[in-house]
């Protein structure tokens, strides 16, 4: 079976049981400004794009659809789990579509940005999402994007303390998710330039996820192979 629709069947199933898990996690997670990374996208999209149209990427429950149509944006979400796009709907969102990055249903030049948090990076084949998303934007018109990086590389930091305790009981069947390229700063610069983006900036985003035990469960519970923990560990 080709690994591609291993990894999207997967993510479907995982999202189809558990809409809006990503957004009700992280829409608390705050960094040292008190600013989500959702507030970061919006603000980004806000500098550059007045009105939209805005095309988000994985769009999920249609959180940050929301907050863009809140200030005034025009917003069209894509994602691939048909529970998501139900929980959008729920929300009053009309303007949404099934489909993968790669292969877009939108006409060239449609967007003034695109946006994509915590999605693009589970995607395979970067460099034909990234070349969709050149196609569908305006001339100056700008991607950003909110990319999971894991926990800091702190043996001290509680949040990497319960991710190696959680980590040995993880389901094994778990495929493997994304690119890791999507991740290395040099090498998504290198893809953007070959799909015809410029990378004007790669920043470092620390949220803070401590909090109750029941928060820091909540925003474990986004990691893909949790839901395979062992019935005796919940």
């Amino acid at each position: 079976m080709d690994p591609r629709l291993t990894q999207e069947r997967y993510l479907i199933a995982f999202h189809d049981a558990r809409p809006g898990l990503t957004s009700a996690a992280f829409a608390e997670a705050r960094d040292g400004q008190g600013r989500s990374g959702y507030d970061h996208l919006v603000d980004e999209v806000a500098a550059v794009a007045a009105g939209g149209p805005v095309l988000d990427l994985g769009c999920g429950d249609g959180h940050l659809m929301a907050l863009l149509l809140r200030r005034g944006f025009d917003t069209v979400g894509v994602d691939l789990s048909p529970g998501e796009l139900t929980a959008a709907r729920g929300r009053g969102l009309s303007t949404l579509a099934r489909a993968r990055a790669q292969a877009l249903p939108f006409a060239d030049g449609a967007f003034a940005a695109v946006t994509s948090h915590l999605a693009s990076m589970l995607m395979p084949e970067p460099d034909r999402v990234l070349a969709e998303v050149a196609r569908v934007l305006r001339p100056g018109g700008v991607l950003a994007q909110v990319l999971g990086g894991g926990p800091p590389d702190d043996p001290s930091d509680g949040f990497s303390r319960v991710l190696a305790l959680v980590r040995p009981h993880l389901s094994v069947g778990t495929p493997r998710l994304g690119d890791p390229r999507w991740r290395r700063e040099a090498e998504l610069a290198a893809l953007a330039d070959g799909a015809g983006l410029r990378l004007v900036r790669f920043d470092r985003l620390a949220l803070d996820l401590s909090g109750p035990a029941a928060d820091v469960w909540r925003w474990l519970a986004t990691a893909y192979g949790v839901a395979e923990l062992e019935p005796a560990l919940w």
